[in-house]
């Protein structure tokens, strides 16, 4: 059986399957996960046993040859879009996307307090004993933000990450812009030190893909990821309203919303819910 048609055949078998995989979007190059709390990306190889045995899993279900690679890292409390590469040269692919700025990423966030209606934060940040602290010096790390929605004490944003800093968000919406993070355990408020989730949300992420063939060859591959039911009660006991187009997963070529059961390039296929 050839690649292609055991790929083929691990799409059609897995979308009967009950199997809980986290699995959102899989094609030829790139899979794409919806990442629970708590799931290590990088770390200690004691730390990534779990991430491990997902990655071994998929590979497995999937038949993938070779092993999978995350290129990029989400915070072990963050949720949302992960991005896999299934081959070496995809990974050396993404991860020249990543430093040239050519993948987007969008996250939702909950904080406290209410910002403005939009904005952006330019501040360099630090990394020191594990924790990261804005600076004057080195070199400035960009974070946009969009006010979604808020009722008094919480607001709801829509952040999209033009840098790429250990922290980022975290550090820019709590120590620059004032708005910590709801949850966040490290950079938040004293009664976020004993909370169960972080409400931060990898929602979405694109990259350049190309068509072996045809007259359009490059195309953008955007996935769009649901937030976990403890996001979305959350923001339901705040009455903070999610727009539906985060509220629910899809995949998005050149801007433009896919249907579930559409042909995609690739061989691509939305396998999530």
């Amino acid at each position: 059986m050839s690649y292609g048609t055991s790929f083929r055949y691990a799409i059609r078998r897995i979308s009967t399957s009950t199997t809980p995989l986290p699995v959102i979007y899989a094609d030829k190059g790139v899979v794409v996960i919806n990442k629970p709390s708590g799931l290590v990306s990088q770390g200690s190889l004691q730390e990534n046993d779990a991430l491990n045995g997902v990655l071994s899993d998929i590979k497995r279900t999937y038949n993938y040859n070779h092993d999978l690679m995350p290129v990029h890292r989400l915070d072990k409390m963050t949720t949302g879009c992960l991005l896999l590469a299934t081959t070496p040269h995809m990974s050396r692919e993404l991860s020249r996307q990543f430093q040239q700025g050519l993948i987007e990423k969008t996250y939702l966030a909950v904080v406290h307090g209410v910002p403005s209606q939009s904005g952006t934060i330019r501040k360099a940040l630090m990394l020191r004993n594990g924790r990261v602290s804005a600076t004057d010096k080195g070199k400035e790390s960009i974070t946009s933000w969009e006010l979604l929605g808020h009722s008094g004490r919480r607001a709801l944003l829509r952040l999209k990450l033009i840098t790429g800093h250990k922290h980022q968000l975290r550090v820019h919406l709590s120590r620059v812009l004032g708005f910590p993070i709801v949850g966040d355990a490290l950079y938040g408020t004293p009664s976020d030190a004993s909370a169960a989730h972080m409400l931060l949300h990898s929602s979405y992420a694109s990259m350049i893909r190309f068509r072996p063939d045809g007259p359009h060859k490059r195309y953008t591959l955007g996935i769009r990821c649901s937030p976990p039911p403890e996001f979305l009660d959350a923001c339901s006991s705040f009455a903070l309203g999610v727009p539906e187009q985060d509220a629910r997963g899809c995949v998005v070529i050149n801007g433009v919303q896919m249907g579930h059961g559409d042909v995609l390039p690739l061989e691509g296929r939305w396998v999530g819910s």
